[in-house]
């Protein structure tokens, strides 16, 4: 094994090491001490939960409010992934 093999190896080794620390932290250590000095955030209280939760939800009615107004005039969704036909290939005899 060459050099570069190896230190292509070790770099793999260390990137997948911080994406699994990164990952763990950002999972289950966010609520702890360690985690929100890091992250530099605060715990919420229940009011507080609810606020961001109602915030959450109003932009998701709006949005679909949108929607429906767009598609009672007849417009186009614009969410909506749009295909072309493609023409059919002659076949040879």
């Amino acid at each position: 094994m060459g050099l570069y093999a190896l230190l292509a190896e070790a770099a793999v080794v260390l990137v997948a090491g911080l994406h699994v620390g990164i990952f763990i932290l950002e999972s289950f250590l966010w609520t702890k001490p360690l985690g929100r000095r890091i992250f530099g955030t605060t715990a919420l209280s229940f009011n507080q939960w609810c606020i961001a939760a109602g915030i959450a939800l109003s932009l998701v009615v709006v949005e679909e409010l949108i929607k429906l107004l767009l598609r009672h005039r007849g417009a186009p969704d614009p969410t909506a992934h749009q295909t072309q036909s493609l023409p059919a290939v002659p076949s040879v005899a």
